[in-house]
């Protein structure tokens, strides 16, 4: 039998897939590993293919029996983060039988049935990105997830700056009490100034830990 990865990876989680060649999922896990491989790309590389050879364990199959792997990420466009992962790829013997594109893209390939229509992805960051006829790509937002508005990442950066400049307020302001507690609830931690430390601690976790606060 033969196998078919799949990886979908974002700022904040990364999803993987293995398929046998009758269309039948093996195995699926999603890991809460950001995947954006223009920040701290090696470390993000490393996590990828960590990620691809340990389902390949746990599902019990033979790396030389998987024949393709697809790789959706954040970031895909950014060159040195390609270059080490496909690096990384190619020492486990899976580059010539990868493809990596952006999450984006994969996506709307995957959805898009006539290969037109608008595809908008709300995650960390937000994408927008359509066909025409032609096949010509235009795209809208994607600016950054520190930049559009309505992302994961800006919907928690905006928390955490309503928390910090009105912190003498905290239990005197009803809302501002409740969203402290969701923040505490979120880091397991009681302490402001823990949880802020909590969140700076490196590029990935800064960016991975603001865009969590949003789905509370």
């Amino acid at each position: 039998m033969k196998y078919f990865i799949g990886i979908d990876g974002g700022a904040t989680n990364t999803r993987i897939i293995i398929m046998n060649s009758s269309g039948e999922t093996l195995f699926k896990k999603k890991h809460f590993i950001p995947s954006n491989i223009s920040i701290e790309y090696k470390d993000t590389a490393c996590d990828i293919m960590k990620i691809i050879n340990d389902s390949i364990n746990d599902s019990k199959i033979l790396s030389e029996d998987i024949i393709s792997i697809g790789i959706g990420v954040a970031g895909a466009s950014f060159k040195d983060g390609r270059d080490f992962l496909f690096g990384l790829l190619d020492q486990n013997d899976f580059g010539q039988k990868t493809l990596i594109m952006s999450d984006i893209e994969s996506a709307y390939e995957i959805t898009s049935i006539d290969n037109s229509g608008i595809l908008a992805t709300v995650g960390t960051g937000v994408n927008f990105l359509s066909k025409d006829s032609s096949g010509t790509v235009f795209t809208a937002a994607g600016a950054g997830h520190d930049t559009d508005l309505g992302s994961g990442f800006w919907v928690g950066k905006e928390i955490i700056n309503r928390i910090g400049k009105n912190e003498s307020a905290l239990y005197a302001d009803d809302n501002l009490s409740e969203i402290f507690q969701i923040l505490k609830d979120e880091f397991e931690l009681d302490d402001l100034q823990k949880i802020l430390e909590t969140i700076n601690s490196g590029p990935r976790s800064f960016i991975t830990k603001t865009a969590s606060i949003a789905k509370s």
